[in-house]
């Protein structure tokens, strides 16, 4: 049985040129612009992941900041902590092992309020930066959370020039008239030429 894609309606502003140009270019792709929009977004997001690496130990520790559980242990390959609620208070202690950067602290407290679960929340941010997006957890945790994007192929089409000429003018590319087409070529060949004769 095939799952049924969760969608949201959305509203955006978009310049009227650009309005212009994708419809255009949704009649030249024959794809509709909401397909064309989505898959925008989506290399908008798969350039932009490395902004949710922060998110990563958050995410990790969602159950405790949700205040799910009042007591938990994580451990990865260069980090591990502990965390518990006490009722009055949130206290925690952690251990963080790189090649550039060693970091133990065995008891740090804060309020058991939002203040103090928004300061815990800053604080697990910083040390996911400093574990790096390069490490593996985070990689795969990057990989995970867009697995809704790298699950399908992109529908943007790239512009390939040869394939316009040919399905255009239909010129191939053994015609000798096809490389008149091509003018960044010949000023390359242009080039080539009087730098050859140059060297003469």
């Amino acid at each position: 049985m095939i799952s049924k894609r969760l969608v949201v309606q959305k509203s955006f502003r978009i310049e009227a040129n650009m309005e212009n140009d994708l419809e255009l270019l949704s009649q030249k792709l024959n794809r509709p612009q909401n397909e064309l929009v989505n898959a925008a977004l989506n290399q908008l997001m798969i350039e932009n992941a490395e902004w949710f690496a922060e998110d990563y130990l958050i995410d990790l520790c969602a159950d405790f900041l949700d205040k799910k559980i009042s007591e938990l242990d994580i451990e990865i390959s260069c980090f591990k902590a502990h965390f518990k609620d006490t009722g009055d208070r949130i206290e925690y202690s952690f251990d963080i092992e790189l090649s550039n950067f060693t970091e133990h602290c065995n008891s740090v407290c804060c309020t058991n309020d939002e203040i103090g679960y928004t300061l815990l929340r800053n604080e697990l941010k910083e040390y996911a930066v400093i574990i790096g997006h390069e490490s593996t957890e985070i990689q795969n945790y990057l990989h995970n959370r867009f697995d809704y994007i790298y699950a399908r192929e992109s529908v943007i089409q790239k512009f390939d020039r040869h394939d316009l000429i040919m399905r255009n003018v239909g010129i191939s590319p053994n015609d000798p008239e096809y490389n008149l087409l091509k003018p960044e070529e010949n000023n390359e060949n242009k080039d080539a030429g009087s730098k050859k004769k140059k060297g003469e």
